[in-house]
């Protein structure tokens, strides 16, 4: 995994946005550090399926959740292995910078990072 970087990987959001099914919102529901996690699940998806649409991206129990639809059934399999991936990858990256991280419950649970952890 590469470090993200805003300039390179703009159209890579631009695409992912105008992927939302309608009736969703087009908002990617978690912070900046999994950006490089959204991203390159996107491209794989992409890459097996061009017309798969999106229903929704966003944090829930302090892993990525990555809800989509595929234009093709047969090939619904192999993009859930992909999401699946990506999203347990998420369980061990900080949401907010991306560095290394781990599942910490507070007042909600949340993948952060010592430095972006609460502290008590």
């Amino acid at each position: 995994m590469r470090d993200f970087q805003p300039t390179e990987r703009l159209s890579d959001f631009r695409d992912i946005l105008s992927r939302f099914q309608s009736g969703f919102p087009s908002i990617i529901d978690c912070e900046e550090g999994w950006n490089t996690l959204i991203a390159d699940c996107h491209l794989e998806l992409k890459s097996i399926d061009n017309e798969y649409t999106i229903a929704q991206i966003k944090e829930k129990f302090g892993t990525l959740r990555y809800y989509f639809a595929s234009s093709n059934p047969s090939l619904y399999k192999e993009m859930c292995n992909i999401v699946s991936k990506y999203e347990q990858k998420s369980a061990s990256i900080c949401e907010v910078c991306g560095k290394s991280g781990k599942t910490r419950n507070s007042v909600t649970v949340k993948t952060l990072c010592d430095e972006h952890a609460p502290k008590s």
